[in-house]
């Protein structure tokens, strides 16, 4: 992602956009309303009010904070909401569009930003959006998903497994080697984010091997393990989890028995690709693309591997 991020792609207008449909607040009379509010209390305001008002996830809520800190951090803290134009605008982008950023982060935050001016329209803080009838064009860097060749899936696999049939110095380290070969095993056989795996719950798994997945925009679906070694890993990670005294149902949890963090399970499969002796920065989306890849391969229709990663959108399975 770095790579792509310091590719130059030229930005500039390329004509009139639909804005998607987005729901709205209810309306506020004018008069229990600043008169002309600055851009970082507009901000503040709809990060607080109304991304929390649709139920938006934390890590959604945090995206678009730092996204519009970055702007008001650049206009300058007391910049009125009103005095913005799609000059400024376009400016903060070219500037960050300088510094490296990957079209697709841009593009992000152009949407935090219309979002923002969408909230000051519907509460009357605003007439209309400086980007009203405008879409800028970032271009496009495509790179082909990384994934890891079967050979070396399979030495992960057994790097993991030789882990926790090994001497063991403690029944802690037990409980955290068969933490670790089920964590490697759900993500190859789920395809599932890293922040859904950190979300599964004891209550999730179901008897007929498969998982309750907590997914993107609060959706839900069932992620099969297919083989019998999957439920086996984690089922023996169930028992052992008891020795790490957890205090949360999370069905994986770290060291301390709190539940395990993406940063945690980033570094358990960076760890064990690097055991297992693959070269190369692994990381738990890879596997996510190693095992979608592997469908394909095997003759899985495109539909059927989007229902698989939880997309929305099959433009995202495509990709």
């Amino acid at each position: 992602s770095k790579a792509v991020g310091r590719r130059r792609t030229r930005l500039g207008l390329i004509g009139p956009m639909q804005h998607a449909s987005m729901p709205t607040a209810p309306k506020t009379s004018p008069n229990e309303l600043e008169a002309d509010p600055r851009l970082c209390d507009a901000a503040a305001d709809f990060c607080d009010s109304w991304l929390r008002l649709t139920d938006r996830s934390t890590k959604t809520i945090a995206a678009y904070k730092l996204d519009l800190d970055q702007l008001c951090q650049c206009l300058g803290p007391k910049t009125l909401l009103a005095s913005i134009s799609r000059q400024m605008i376009e400016q903060w982008l070219l500037t960050l569009q300088t510094d490296g950023y990957a079209p697709a982060s841009l593009r992000r935050k152009l949407a935090s930003v219309r979002g923002l001016f969408r909230h000051c329209i519907n509460i009357g803080w605003l007439q209309s959006s400086p980007l009203d009838n405008v879409r800028l064009s970032f271009g496009s860097t495509r790179a082909l998903p990384r994934t890891l060749q079967n050979s070396e899936v399979m030495s992960l696999l057994e790097c993991t497994r030789r882990a926790c049939s090994s001497t063991p110095e403690s029944e802690q380290s037990i409980a955290l080697s068969l933490r670790d070969h089920a964590i490697v095993r759900t993500l190859l056989a789920t395809g599932i984010r890293v922040a859904e795996l950190c979300q599964i719950q004891i209550d999730d798994l179901q008897d007929n091997q498969a998982v309750r997945i907590h997914g993107k925009g609060r959706r839900e679906r069932i992620a099969l393990l297919a083989h019998p070694d999957d439920d086996a890993a984690i089922r023996r990670d169930l028992l052992a989890r008891a020795s790490l005294r957890p205090s949360t149902r999370s069905l994986f949890v770290n060291a301390r028995g709190a539940a395990i963090s993406t940063e945690g399970v980033r570094r358990i499969v960076r760890t064990s690709a690097s055991n297992a002796g693959i070269h190369r920065r692994v990381t738990p989306h890879m596997l996510r693309h190693t095992a979608a890849t592997r469908l394909l391969e095997h003759g899985a229709d495109l539909r059927v591997v989007q229902s698989y990663l939880g997309h929305s959108s099959i433009r995202s399975t495509e990709r």
